[in-house]
């Protein structure tokens, strides 16, 4: 999912060894889920114009469409769980985790540095 979602966002291709950067975690890991995920459809690779030597890992129109569809879910199920809570509160729950999420990415920032 974490795979899928990087590609997603990035609406772009990305190198292996990019995606084992941003996702933090080795290459080798990332290449069996790609194949995993290849063999299932959901991405798919060519080579890289940079770097013969290389490939480079893209949403399929499926990936894509399974994507939409897991995102439009978790938004639904969100929206749900927070339907009972008053407007005011849900403005501060979001303020509140922007600025989780923002000091989160901060360290992230300080930890790779």
């Amino acid at each position: 999912m974490a795979l899928l979602y990087v590609l997603y966002v990035e609406g772009t291709s990305m190198r292996l060894t990019d995606l084992a950067e941003q996702l933090q975690i080795e290459a080798p890991a990332v290449t069996r889920k790609a194949q995993h995920l290849e063999r299932s459809g959901l991405v798919s690779r060519t080579p890289d114009p940079n770097d013969g030597r290389a490939t480079q890992l893209q949403l399929t129109t499926q990936g894509r469409r399974t994507m939409n569809r897991i995102l439009t879910v978790r938004r639904d199920w969100l929206q749900t769980l927070l339907s009972d809570w008053p407007e005011t509160s849900q403005v501060e729950f979001a303020r509140l985790l922007r600025l989780f999420t923002n000091d989160v990415n901060q360290h992230l920032k300080e930890f790779d540095a």
